[in-house]
């Protein structure tokens, strides 16, 4: 247990020193805070004047800022509801705190429990270390566990899949303990494909890989219709869906149709067809549900029209999408020759993780970021669930080229300096 108290505790500090206190725009996150005051299951209700003055306040004052309970409340369709129950279990669990430090606090605990949990099922102590160092203590994997927005969300179903694989043959003889364990991850995924839809391959993957167990196969099923409860109860429509996204993302890269990867060419594109401007500030008309079908009908309809006569450049930017997906991701405002560098890399990435045997994480990663290469860069915050299954991959490789023998025969030295007597 001391083991496990030191790792944690690492894991905590790094968290404290690497902690960023950069957010995403209170026009974003703003509500998610507002509504979880006022949480009810299957809705997404928050209170416009509140959210509105709580984004004029100073940095250091919304930080400190708890909303309160309201009645005049209001629906939000702009994002997907899920992030609200995350926010609400952060009060919840620490409500001493104000709201975007409990957020903070529950991220970094997932992120403690998960990764010293994976930690210590891993075979050798070169992957233990290795895992610590290039995962859980990573600062750019720590930017987004402090960072209070739903993209930390999406490293949950990694998690889940990584403990699934490497579970110890103690649980398998475990049938309440494995139930249980089932049950939690049903909600938790649950909540996380309604905080972040694109997460769905992974979550499937992990349910897919669990009923093929036979020992797993009948409380995974049951695992699976809790999941679906929780999605279809918990969901709230939006008619926002991927338009934008994918209208966008063809700024990624060079190309005569959309000038640059940015929110604002998408809002130009209303502007344009419309004569209308677009206006995404709280209580703007990107909050009216008829405004937001009408764009996201263009977006739609702009996308197809490109993809019809230039389709050979989709093709392109899936290919660079994909590859960068298995390496770092998509650098935003880097030159074209970069991100080629990037998919290089990826493709060097791929051919390791077949050549080492790896085809079910292979598989696992693709899942994970199949969801939206497809018409997407992989910019970290949208690829971030992947890098989990990334740096075990490299585990993976390292092994198969029997690198970790070295690094296991110097702990072990260093071990047996430190405590004599140390096997």
């Amino acid at each position: 247990m001391a083991n496990y108290g030191l790792v944690a505790g690492l894991i905590v500090l790094a968290c404290v020193l690497f902690n960023t206190d950069r957010t995403q725009s209170a026009v974003w996150y703003g509500p998610y805070l507002s509504a979880a005051a006022n949480v009810e299951w299957g809705d997404f209700r928050y209170d416009l004047q509140e959210t509105i003055a709580f984004k004029d306040l100073e940095p250091a004052e919304r930080e400190a800022y708890r909303f309160q309970r309201s009645e005049d409340l209001i629906p939000y369709r702009n994002n997907a509801v899920g992030y609200v129950y995350v926010v609400a279990a952060a009060k919840a669990l620490f409500g001493w705190l104000p709201d975007l430090r409990a957020v903070e606090a529950l991220q970094i605990t997932l992120h403690t429990l998960f990764c010293t949990w994976i930690i210590f099922r891993l075979r050798s102590p070169a992957a233990k270390v290795l895992f610590l160092v290039l995962y859980a203590l990573n600062p750019v994997v720590i930017y987004y566990v402090t960072f209070p927005f739903y993209y930390f969300a999406q490293a949950i179903p990694s998690f889940a899949l990584l403990l699934l694989m490497i579970r110890d043959e103690e649980s398998q003889t475990r049938p309440l303990v494995t139930t249980l364990l089932l049950v939690s991850a049903a909600v938790l995924l649950g909540v996380v494909f309604l905080a972040r839809p694109s997460t769905i391959g992974a979550i499937a993957a992990f349910f897919l890989l669990a009923v093929a167990r036979p020992r797993l196969r009948w409380p995974a099923v049951g695992a699976v219709l809790l999941f679906l409860m929780v999605v279809v109860t918990g969901r709230v429509a939006s008619p926002h869906g991927p338009w934008h996204t994918a209208y966008i993302g063809i700024g990624a890269y060079p190309n005569e149709y959309v000038p640059a990867f940015n929110d604002n060419v998408g809002y130009a594109l209303y502007r344009d067809k419309t004569g209308a401007e677009l206006n995404a500030s709280l209580g703007g008309n990107l909050y009216d549900d008829d405004v937001l079908t009408e764009y996201v009908a263009l977006a739609r309809q702009e996308y197809l029209s490109i993809l019809e006569r230039d389709w050979p450049r989709f093709v392109r930017n899936v290919v660079l999408n994909t590859l960068q997906g298995f390496s770092i991701g998509y650098m935003a405002g880097q030159p074209y020759w970069l991100h080629g560098l990037v998919a290089l890399s990826g493709l060097v990435v791929i051919v390791l993780l077949l050549w080492s045997g790896q085809y079910v994480l292979f598989g696992l990663i693709g899942l994970t970021i199949g969801t939206f290469v497809p018409f997407s860069p992989p910019i970290p915050a949208y690829m971030y669930g992947a890098y989990a299954l990334l740096v075990f991959g490299s585990l993976g490789v390292l092994e198969k080229l029997r690198l970790l023998d070295p690094v296991n025969e110097a702990l072990a030295r260093l071990m047996r300096r430190w405590r004599p007597g140390y096997a």
